[in-house]
């Protein structure tokens, strides 16, 4: 009888286990489609006399071992757990020391860049050249720094594109960053709220997964705060209320604002025969960063290297390590809300998996020796 206490974390890979019956109609097919050929090929006593036939035997526990090595393997991907009492306090809520010589693991952290490529990014107000050649060089540079991190792009004017998804592939990353230019998309203006709306619809704040570290590169800029003239605090709790409670979750909210206070005119932008100007806003990513656990920058009093140093290490400071306890382990809440640990038992069925693949390998065809004339 299983024990009340034991369940399987992704119990929906169990209908993975309906693969053993065409699993076991292709064998039967394999068998009896070699069988004609060898008829259609010669006579049984000219077969006996020249070809070691396969043991019918033997093919149908060859074909009993694939089919154990995927049931095994199902059963690995279920992620089978049972409870194994409640957990101690010194494990969940103290700091661990990185350093330490009892060996860490560390949490997930996924690094997102949100980068602004409306057509005032055009603009040579930036400390090296336009406001996008100033926010290509210091995410490259951010990338460069970091190790062990998933990291992911959206570009974003009025419309936000998921340029790349989440991904440890920093050469694939850097390369797609050179490409970046201005207004990509074709569509113009500038909207931060949908942009972080889609950005946080895609990484949900749930602080038992991921730590997440957003990135946001651009003017100040947005169409609905700029022609807000009477509800600009509402449009900004809006904005913010997007972030939700961020307080003592795992995310961290970084801005950079591009451009000076003089500001500069767009190339090739005019409205109504004049050119349009363009300059720092800095209320909106201010107040991103003030409620999102972050800091936000002034792009102009840094070069991009200073400024890339400085939020590589503040990444770097969010990580967040696992004890070995905390490894093998995984707490979880009971239908009553008290904190229990489970202890996993994947690798018991994997390794069931790899014995029988490796036995249907090992296993000859038949028992006989050939002779040769």
């Amino acid at each position: 009888m299983i024990s009340a206490d034991f369940f399987y974390h992704s119990p929906k890979a169990a209908y993975l286990l309906f693969l053993a019956v065409p699993i076991l109609f292709l064998f039967f097919w394999l068998w009896m489609r070699n069988k004609k050929k060898l008829i259609d090929f010669a006579s049984g006593e000219i077969l006996k006399k020249n070809i070691n036939p396969r043991t019918i035997s033997l093919y149908r526990i060859k074909t009993l071992c694939i089919c154990l090595a995927w049931l095994s393997l199902v059963f690995a991907l279920m992620d089978p757990m049972k409870k194994s009492g409640y957990p101690e306090n010194t494990v969940s809520n103290q700091p661990v020391n990185p350093n330490s010589q009892n060996k860490l693991k560390r949490k997930p952290h996924e690094v997102i860049f949100l980068i602004d490529t409306s057509a005032s990014m055009n603009v040579k107000d930036a400390k090296n050249g336009s406001r996008l050649d100033y926010a290509k060089d210091l995410a490259d540079k951010i990338v460069a720094g970091i190790s062990g991190d998933d990291i992911s792009l959206y570009l974003f004017t009025s419309q936000t594109d998921k340029t790349v998804p989440s991904t440890s592939d920093y050469f694939f990353m850097r390369l797609m960053m050179r490409n970046i230019a201005v207004d990509s998309e074709g569509v113009g203006g500038t909207d931060i709220f949908q942009a972080l709306k889609k950005v946080m619809e895609d990484y949900p704040i749930i602080p038992e997964e991921k730590i997440k570290t957003l990135i946001i590169v651009s003017d100040g800029g947005d169409l609905h705060y700029e022609d807000n003239q009477t509800n600009k605090e509402e449009y900004k709790k809006a904005l913010v209320k997007l972030l939700g409670e961020v307080k003592n979750k795992n995310l961290h909210v970084y801005t950079i604002g591009l451009g000076s206070e003089e500001g500069g005119k767009i190339p090739d932008i005019t409205f109504q025969g004049q050119p349009v100007s363009s300059h720092i806003i800095p209320d909106l990513l201010s107040e991103l960063a003030d409620k999102g656990n972050g800091i936000y920058y002034s792009g102009n009093e840094y070069d991009t290297a200073t400024l890339a140093k400085e939020l590589t290490e503040k990444i770097k400071s969010a990580d967040r390590f696992l004890t070995e306890y905390e490894i093998n382990t995984r707490v979880y809440n009971d239908a009553i809300g008290q904190d229990f640990l489970f202890k996993r038992y994947y690798q018991y069925p994997l390794f069931c998996a790899v014995f029988f693949l490796i036995l249907f390998l090992v296993l000859p065809d038949n028992f006989k020796k050939e002779h040769f004339l």
